[in-house]
């Protein structure tokens, strides 16, 4: 992540900076390239946080409320339909405005 900051479209303490957290993926109902990934995420989401955080980067957290409603989203399990890219872009959104 420093080396981020260090990209000569970087402008300084001008640039800000966000980690959006990856979506969920369904534990069943996916491909085989696929499974256990949801498990591997909620071991990795913590530790990209607590990186973003060290180096100043704001977090959006598009994992959380997309839980629940996943499988609306995602017919897949993995890729977002339209309605869910606009959830995700939303909160993106949002948190940008603030």
């Amino acid at each position: 992540m420093a080396k981020i900051k260090q990209h000569k479209l970087c402008k300084g303490n001008k640039t800000q900076f966000i980690y959006v957290t990856p979506p969920p993926i369904r534990e069943e109902g996916v491909s085989a390239k696929y499974q256990g990934s949801g498990k591997r995420l909620m071991h990795l989401i913590p530790e990209l946080k607590n990186a973003a955080l060290s180096q100043g980067f704001d977090i959006v957290d598009i994992h959380t409320p997309l839980i629940g409603i996943l499988d609306y989203y995602a017919e897949d399990g993995v890729h977002m339909v339209e309605d869910g890219q606009e959830i995700i872009a939303s909160r993106i959104v949002q948190s940008i405005s603030q």
